[in-house]
């Protein structure tokens, strides 16, 4: 294994500790899992798992009752992912 696949494969690890975090917090903490989606923004802006980032942080303000921004976020997430498996679920969320 090369240098730069193990360094890969850390962000990735990186990434996908971030991205389950904030799934896990959902249901019992949504400040928490808007944070985790904050921090993989900050670190993974353009991420391969910034699809399920963006789906938890839609959640997360639906469940804090930041309609306008779970909205505002929804539709930047339908423009970007317009084929998303995440948007029947995410538009029912209102």
């Amino acid at each position: 294994m090369r240098w730069a696949d193990t360094t890969c494969e850390d962000a990735l690890a990186r990434e996908l500790a971030l991205v389950e975090r904030a799934q896990a917090q959902l249901a019992v903490d949504p400040a928490a899992a808007l944070s985790a989606c904050e921090a993989h923004a900050a670190q993974f802006p353009e991420g391969l798992l910034a699809q399920e980032r963006e789906a938890a942080a839609i959640q997360a303000f639906a469940a804090l009752g930041r309609r306008e921004e779970a909205q505002a976020r929804l539709g930047a997430f339908a423009e970007r992912w317009p084929r998303s498996a995440h948007l029947e679920r995410l538009r029912r969320l209102e």
